[in-house]
């Protein structure tokens, strides 16, 4: 059952969380009635956030921060939703901008998604801006 994609988000999906049409996110499937370990940690100097709503659009986490290594947060929920959204953008001077993602997904005995973004600061990207990793 470990599944996880990027999705782009529609209209429907916007009215629920105020994430602008067409913006990317990672969609994860999670077992419900059991813990969720949540866990991201950010190696950027930019100010980075880390979101994460249900599939109905309901809001759970927002942590930010910035530096090496820096642990974002982290948190054990259950969750009555199987699926959450996660989002991670970057503070430019001008806003928020989202950042592009990448999902590490292991098989369903490892029951494990690490979502990995690149806020567009470092060329080539590093890919480790902000680290999510879910676990259950």
């Amino acid at each position: 059952m470990n599944k996880a994609d990027i999705v782009t988000v529609d209209s429907a999906l916007s009215a629920k969380t105020n994430f602008k049409q067409e913006t990317r996110i990672a969609k994860v499937d999670i077992p419900t009635g059991r813990p969720i370990q949540i866990h991201a940690v950010t190696h950027s100097k930019m100010l980075q956030k880390m979101q994460i709503f249900d599939g109905d659009g309901r809001h759970h986490i927002t942590w930010e921060g910035r530096g090496e290594g820096r642990m974002l947060g982290s948190d054990s929920k259950t969750f009555s939703n199987d699926t959450l959204l996660v989002s991670c953008s970057a503070l430019y001077g001008y806003g928020w901008v989202v950042s592009g993602l990448k999902i590490g997904a292991g098989d369903s005995e490892s029951q494990k998604v690490v979502i990995s973004s690149e806020d567009g600061g470092n060329f080539p990207g590093d890919w480790n801006d902000v680290v999510v990793t879910l676990t259950w």
